[in-house]
Order: C-alpha cells, then sequence, then structure tokens
C-alpha cells in the first residue's frame, strides 16, 4: 500500500508544489487508515527524514486537520469534519436551487439569482434570465459588492460591525451611485433590519436604473450560506410592484432554507 502511494504521489509532484504535495499525501493516509497513524509510518511512506515529515504534520496539526492520540499518534481532526460537511451542504444548495429560481423567475417576470459569498464579494452561482426583452443579464461566476446589492447585504445581514469592518474594511465604502451605502454603521442598522424581515432591498444603491430584492438563506445551523432574489428595471419594477414581490421573494428564502433544513424558532414558539 505504501509503495502505491508513494508512486501516486511522485506522479503529482511533476507539476505541484512538492511540500504541499506531501503534506496533503500524508493527510490522506491519516485519513484513509483505520488506525492511528505513527510519525515513523508517514516518514516511510515519502521516503523522508522523519524531522521533516514531523514538520508537515505540524502544521496540518496547527489548522486542526489532524489530532494526536496519548502516543503520538495522527488521527483525522475536526477540520477535516467541518469541510465535509461545508461541501456537502454546498453540493446540496446547488441541486436544489434550479427549481426554485426558474419558480421565481417564472412568478416574477424578472431574472431571478442566486449568489453565496466569496472573497468579501457575492459569487453568482445561478442565474435565471427574465422573459422580457428589456432585462437585467448576469453572468454565472461573476462577482459584485455586498454592501450595495441585495444579495450581498442578504448574505451579510447577520454580520456586526466589528465583522463587517473584517471582511469590508474600516474604510468608507466605495460609491457606485447617489443611494449607495457608504458608512459602516448604515450598513450595520441595514443588516439588522434586513435579518429582522428577512429580505434585502437594492433600489439603485449599485446600478441606476436597476432595482433588485434578496432574501437570505438559511442551512439547519442557522447560517445563512447563499441569497436568492431578483432584478429587474425600475421602468417595470415600479413602487406598487416593487412591494408587491416584496413577500415573494422572503417566501422563496424561507421556503430554500426550510429545504436545507432550517427551522425557524419564531415560528414553532
Amino acid at each position: 500500500m505504501v509503495e502505491t502511494v508513494i508512486t501516486k504521489t511522485k506522479l503529482k509532484s511533476r507539476s505541484t508544489i512538492q511540500s504541499l504535495s506531501r503534506g496533503l499525501t500524508l493527510l490522506e493516509y491519516v485519513v484513509s487508515s483505520d488506525e492511528p497513524v505513527s510519525l515513523g509510518d508517514l516518514a516511510e511512506l515519502l521516503g523522508i527524514e522523519r524531522s521533516s515529515a514531523h514538520r508537515l504534520m505540524a502544521t496540518l496539526l496547527d489548522y486542526g486537520y489532524v489530532i494526536q492520540d496519548s502516543q503520538k499518534r495522527y488521527l483525522p481532526g475536526p477540520a477535516i469534519t467541518e469541510l465535509a460537511c461545508k461541501t456537502a451542504g454546498r453540493v446540496e444548495l446547488y441541486d436544489i436551487a434550479g427549481p426554485f429560481l426558474s419558480d421565481l423567475a417564472e412568478q416574477t417576470g424578472e431574472t431571478a439569482h442566486l449568489g453565496v459569498y466569496g472573497r468579501g464579494r457575492v459569487i453568482l452561482t445561478h442565474c435565471i434570465s427574465s422573459r422580457h426583452t428589456l432585462a437585467v443579464t448576469s453572468r454565472v461566476g461573476s462577482s459584485e459588492p455586498l454592501h450595495c446589492t441585495a444579495l450581498g447585504k442578504a448574505l451579510i445581514c447577520d454580520y456586526e460591525r466589528e465583522k463587517l469592518k473584517d471582511v469590508l474594511g474600516k474604510q468608507r465604502l466605495k460609491k457606485y451611485t447617489p443611494k449607495t451605502i457608504t458608512s459602516l454603521v448604515r450598513l450595520e442598522k441595514e443588516c439588522q433590519r434586513i435579518c429582522e424581515v428577512g429580505l434585502a432591498v437594492d433600489d439603485e444603491e449599485f446600478r441606476i436604473g436597476i432595482r433588485c430584492l434578496a432574501a437570505p438563506v438559511r442551512d439547519v445551523s442557522r447560517n445563512v450560506v447563499a441569497a436568492i432574489g431578483i432584478s429587474g428595471p425600475k421602468d417595470r419594477l415600479d413602487d406598487d410592484t416593487f412591494r408587491q414581490m416584496r413577500e415573494l421573494v422572503r417566501t422563496f428564502g424561507i421556503k430554500m432554507s426550510k429545504r436545507l433544513g432550517y427551522i425557524d424558532k419564531r415560528s414553532v414558539q
């Protein structure tokens, strides 16, 4: 078994960083082993000195990917489980998103989106275009700012001021239109409002002439894992229509959250 893994590692290392390749190989070995693994076994696995294997494992230990038992042997750590849960949840999210977005686009007549958080931005993962000739167009994989889009604000609605500072910086936020929120204090208040009503609004805050609505999507842990919403031109999403669609979008956020196992404690009290 060890010889097989070593051959696999050498093949990987031709086009990858050697230390990273070695670390991942050791991690894979620990995870796949039916019993705790000693440092000596890991060094032998790669044909390297125990000191080199120790440094690699120390890094994995620091990040929680492995833990040690009383005999200093290695076992899979909590970070492995956490990553697995996140990945499983994301896959489920993507699997169920399509029908919800199709229904939302059909019922509103506007472009429907799903967005997730990524590197301080909202990343569009799904998009169903409006049936109208004049419509908001978006590209899957594109990103938009968090502080002035409905999807973005829905994603960060649970953030308090310090978390907002960490994600968005401490300086004034970039101004895209005269209606853009540029103050962290105002954004924090807006996030609190979104949490209370379950709906985020972008009334020409990112693009002039474009209005958007979005609702946070929560999973079984009650964390916001995505945001679902619509975008359309202000001429079509006039004040009356905009008000009418608020509850519809909010309802879709709740339905999708429940599909992911979310339970609203307020509704069961």
